[in-house]
């Protein structure tokens, strides 16, 4: 039931804030309940569900520039399935989350600069940033 809650609390945080919350789940199946086979799998689904709903919730308010979310789909969809065919040890998959996590924590702490965007990026940009 705890693990029920921090994968409840993981889609809020992320959620709120326009994520789905992959690495997230990857962290509490690693570290609270033991999992690394199924944590991918079950990760990509919880992801997809929580994506959905940020995505109909963010169109709702028309806050989703369809015209420049081509682009970086272009690029991000099918270097996903690169990216998961990669197979990693177990070890080096949890040192590599912890890492990821450990980063984005102290990104977190830090802050962000200030700054604002002045136009939207090129098509090519859009490509391979996706």
């Amino acid at each position: 039931m705890t693990s029920a809650i921090y994968f409840f609390l993981v889609a809020m945080l992320y959620s709120s804030v326009g994520h789905a919350g992959a690495s997230g789940y990857l962290a509490v199946m690693t570290l609270v309940i033991g999992l690394t086979e199924d944590a991918k799998p079950v990760a990509l689904i919880l992801n997809l569900f929580v994506a959905s709903i940020g995505t109909i919730q963010f169109a709702r308010a028309g806050l989703i520039p369809w015209r420049q979310l081509l682009p970086f789909c272009i690029g991000s969809v099918p270097l996903a399935r690169v990216g998961g065919a990669i197979k990693l040890a177990d070890s080096t998959y949890k040192y590599l989350v912890g890492a990821v996590l450990l980063c984005a924590g102290i990104r977190l702490l830090i802050g962000l600069p200030k700054f604002a965007a002045t136009r939207s990026p090129s098509d090519l940009v859009a490509v391979i940033v996706g």
